[in-house]
């Protein structure tokens, strides 16, 4: 399996996100911005997060390192494999 291939569950699991929506943000990235950042914001499964998570982030939080994570972590690993 290519490796970009495999990073979208994984980040996706992560962050109570659909796998879909990681890989439309990661084709559509351009200039350092999620294409439909906000929308994303609100599509990520915070509700789940919550329920299985003890010591959970508040949701600001929580949407802030999910998108931190997007650009820092993801978006370098996979970017030279997508473009």
């Amino acid at each position: 399996m290519h490796k970009a291939l495999s990073d979208f569950p994984k980040f996706a699991g992560k962050w109570y996100f659909d796998v879909d929506d990681v890989i439309y943000e990661a084709y559509n990235y351009r200039d350092g911005e999620l294409a439909n950042a906000n929308k994303r914001k609100d599509s990520v499964g915070y509700a789940a997060y919550r329920e299985e998570t003890p010591d959970a982030l508040s949701k600001i939080k929580f949407r802030k390192l999910m998108i931190d994570e997007f650009k820092e972590v993801l978006m370098p690993e996979i970017g030279p494999l997508i473009d």
